[in-house]
């Protein structure tokens, strides 16, 4: 990449940190996070990222394995949503 390219993206980059609306996206060696080792720098990442205000894919999402018989609250917007795509289908909304 170029001098002019990579001043481009930072500039970029310094207008998305202004308005603090920002998609990072980071690869990771899997060999190098494997192990209870590996996890422990993920963690700490995920709360590095949490303390400055952020959030990471999932973080809010229940383990299929933790999901209770409670009921939960939709959306209107969602079950509206669903209701549109259930007629559609031809099927019946069970919400």
């Amino acid at each position: 990449m170029s001098r002019s390219e990579v001043t481009e993206k930072l500039g970029r980059l310094k207008a998305l940190l202004k308005e603090r609306d920002l998609d990072a996206i980071i690869t990771v060696d899997a060999d190098a996070i494997s192990g209870a080792k590996g996890r422990a720098r993920l963690d700490q990442l995920a709360a590095s990222v949490k303390a400055t205000g952020g959030r990471t894919p999932g973080a809010s999402r229940v383990h299929p394995s933790k999901i209770t018989s409670e009921k939960c609250t939709i959306a209107p917007a969602v079950t509206e949503e669903l209701n549109i795509w259930a007629e559609r289908l031809g099927v019946a909304a069970r919400i």
